[in-house]
């Protein structure tokens, strides 16, 4: 399961006495306008809610509205309930972290990955779907992680690297540890994660749903999916999609539907708030298991300085910490989700959506992030392209630092981004000093400013609405 990293690297200044609902809801409903946003959004500070709203449906045919009730799919979030259920065994001695998977899995061929490498996904482990199953599942009936289990085992496919060298997230790692899970105790995951997890933590709005992309839930709170069809160029709800795109996703979530571990929980985004508040409050694990729990193990992304914990990424900047936990909706057909705490303020940032391209709903939480703390945002907005002189592009090219290194190129009249395993990116005017991107999964900008003389004095890169200022090298 391939991940886009993005975070902010700023910290909070909230000021209690502001008020911030005018310019989150602005902000909002250029989401919903622009990007046809539906979903959940709630932010809060010091466990209080200050900001919760709704936006869409959670039946598109019936437009039944979603509110505060409604229950969507966390996606890659679930590998957080995970992560916490593997070491509640640990601190009641019913495994170590050190443990072997062949202890419990002697079938397996990878003899050196440990549980802590599948906490980190450091193991190397293959992508059990795309990689493993993909072209062998034959079966009239839904994958289970015993299923993964002997395919696994049977077709034996190279690690990717030796367990522990770096962090890569195939998805198998989590589904092994739900495997672990129901050897241990006897339990289905499912029930496991309700009894020790769900229950006394009163979330009584989540569950692990497995099977619910292909056999419909019944619950009437459940915010049923609206996906982006890649064939039909348009968003249509789960049932309704093009043929040939169905046909695709059938196809995986015949395997990965019913595969506990890494995704399959849905919530609220009260119950991810009580979640949350139970891991920062100790409520679950005690203090010194938390601390393992959303240490840096493992480096995720350089350019970002982003690492990852058990389950969840966290990170420091010069001024704050942040715990991070996201689902980019791979293969959530419309749903993400994305869970955010400012540890140092005590803010926690939720949004959850059903309709969704992948990356926004991180993308949203980022700008929520940045409005309080009181930098500028941007409202999203309809960019259209217009003619300039063409011999303004020339101050413009060089290379810029955003963290990330891109470089501004001139090719045939029109400007470039190029950028390093991506393809070249037209940058299309809208001013003279101001070009946006032709991007499906984000609204982005380039925004230049220009001494007297034409050079280069600043630069901003906007993402979503989030304007950052980038250095030009």
């Amino acid at each position: 399961m391939k991940k886009i990293f993005f975070l902010l690297t700023l910290p909070f200044a909230l000021h209690a006495q502001k008020n911030y609902s005018a310019q989150l809801d602005e902000y909002m409903q250029s989401v919903v306008d622009i990007n046809n946003y539906y979903g959940n959004v709630l932010i809060a500070k010091g466990g209080n809610i200050i900001y919760q709203k709704s936006f869409g449906y959670k039946d598109y045919q019936a437009k039944f509205p979603l509110d505060n009730n409604s229950i969507f799919e966390v996606g890659a979030v679930t590998e957080q309930f995970t992560a916490a259920a593997i070491l509640l065994l640990a601190e009641q001695n019913r495994l170590t972290l050190t443990d072997h998977i062949t202890k419990y899995f002697p079938e397996l061929p990878y003899k050196t990955i440990t549980i802590e490498h599948l906490l980190t996904n450091t193991s190397g482990l293959p992508e059990f779907y795309e990689e493993v199953m993909k072209d062998k599942w034959k079966e009239n009936r839904l994958a289970t992680n015993a299923d993964m289990i002997y395919y696994l085992s049977r077709e034996n496919v190279p690690l990717h690297f030796q367990p522990g060298q770096k962090y890569e997230d195939t998805g198998t790692g989590f589904s092994i540890l739900a495997s672990i899970i129901e050897k241990i105790s006897g339990l289905s995951y499912k029930d496991f994660l309700q009894q020790n997890i769900f229950n006394p933590l009163q979330l009584k709005h989540t569950g692990v749903l497995l099977g619910a992309h292909v056999h419909k839930t019944p619950n009437p709170e459940y915010a049923q999916p609206i996906a982006y069809d890649e064939i039909a160029k348009k968003y249509l709800p789960a049932d309704s999609l093009s043929q040939e795109f169905s046909n695709l996703f059938l196809n995986i979530l015949s395997i990965t539907d019913s595969v506990a571990g890494t995704t399959n929980i849905s919530s609220t985004t009260g119950d991810l708030l009580l979640w949350d508040l139970a891991l920062k409050n100790n409520t679950l694990l005690t203090a010194t298991t938390q601390k393992k729990m959303f240490a840096p193990h493992v480096l995720m992304d350089t350019a970002s300085k982003i690492f990852y914990g058990y389950g969840t990424m966290v990170g420091k900047n010069e001024l704050g910490n942040y715990v991070v936990s996201q689902e980019l909706g791979n293969f959530s057909l419309g749903f993400g989700t994305s869970l955010i705490r400012y540890t140092n303020d005590d803010v926690v940032i939720i949004v959850m959506s059903n309709k969704t391209k992948e990356g926004l709903s991180q993308r949203i939480g980022g700008a929520l992030s940045y409005i309080l703390y009181n930098k500028e945002v941007v409202p999203l907005y309809v960019h259209k392209e217009v003619s300039i002189d063409t011999s303004l592009l020339d101050r413009y090219v060089g290379k810029y630092s955003m963290p990330l290194l891109i470089e501004i190129i001139k090719i045939d009249g029109k400007l470039y981004r190029r950028r390093a395993g991506a393809p070249d990116t037209e940058l299309k005017p809208e001013t003279s000093t101001k070009f946006f991107y032709v991007s499906d999964n984000a609204d982005e900008q380039l925004e230049f400013v220009t001494d007297r003389a034409g050079k280069v004095v600043k630069a901003y890169y906007i993402g979503n609405g989030l304007k950052k200022e980038i250095k030009k090298l």
